[in-house]
Order: structure tokens, then C-alpha cells, then sequence
């Protein structure tokens, strides 16, 4: 195997990761909205502030508290399904890449794309360089796989 095989062998492996641990913690996100629902989250919401030492006063805590308190539990069972669902697709594109499956590198190239549009709306509304990298690093995954995709015979 050539040593440019190897590397895009380990580069499918390591968005494979990147895939599977996304899946994860939108599963665990997705358990936290449902744990959420029969609780009051502008108090927990408090409460969590106060432990990691942020300051309630401040602006962007204050519209975050605010919004927190227009949530209502229906609303919490949809973002639940939504979240779980989609760490479930992540989850099953981490998993396909590490077994090295072609139709993995399709999925997730299709569905990396399908989210750009998504990511520059978001990041157009409120510009955070978290945001920019993300956007980035996903463009980057999906131009990475259509490359491969290509080089492999069929």
C-alpha cells in the first residue's frame, strides 16, 4: 500500500472519530433536553451559572435566561427527537468510515454539504469563529472526501 493509501486511510479514520464522537454527544445532549422536560431550566440554568463562575448580570446570560424561559416542555420532546436523530446519522457515518465503508464516504459527503447552507445562515445571524471554523473544517472533510471518493476505483 502506498504511503498517500496509508495517509487517506488514516485521514478516513480520523473523520470517522471526529463523526462517531459528534453522534455521542448529541445523543447525550439529546438525553439531557428529555431529563430537562418535567424541570425547571430557568433555575437550573441559574444554577449552572452561578457553579462556573459567570456573571449573571451579564447580557448575553441574561438573553440566554430569558430565552431559556420560553421554552416549554413540547418543545424540549421536539429538539430531544431532532438532536437524537441527528446523532444518530453522525453516529452512523463515524461508524461506516471506521469500518471503511464506500457508502459512508458518500453519506457523510452528502450530508456535510446539505449542512453548509445551514452553518453560513447561522454564522451570518451571529459570526463567532467557532462558527468559522466549523464551517471550515466541513468544507474541508466534504472537498476530502469527494477526492477520495474519486481516486478509488468504483
Amino acid at each position: 500500500m502506498s504511503s498517500s493509501a496509508r495517509r487517506g486511510e488514516a485521514s478516513l479514520l480520523w473523520i470517522g472519530t471526529y463523526k462517531l464522537l459528534q453522534g455521542v454527544m448529541l445523543v447525550i445532549l439529546a438525553t439531557g433536553l428529555l431529563k430537562a422536560i418535567n424541570h425547571d431550566l430557568e433555575a437550573t440554568m441559574t444554577h449552572w451559572i452561578r457553579e462556573l463562575h459567570f456573571d449573571p448580570g451579564n447580557h448575553y446570560i441574561t438573553s440566554l435566561l430569558h430565552q431559556v424561559g420560553l421554552v416549554d416542555g413540547r418543545t424540549l420532546k421536539r429538539l430531544s427527537g431532532l438532536t437524537f436523530i441527528y446523532g444518530a446519522v453522525f453516529m452512523v457515518e463515524g461508524t461506516g468510515l471506521l469500518f471503511k465503508q464506500r457508502w459512508a464516504e458518500y453519506l457523510t459527503t452528502i450530508i456535510t454539504f446539505s449542512l453548509v447552507p445551514l452553518e453560513i445562515y447561522e454564522l451570518a445571524k451571529h459570526f463567532t469563529a467557532l462558527k468559522v471554523v466549523i464551517l471550515l473544517v466541513n468544507i474541508a472533510i466534504g472537498i476530502y472526501l469527494i477526492v477520495m471518493i474519486r481516486r478509488k476505483p468504483a
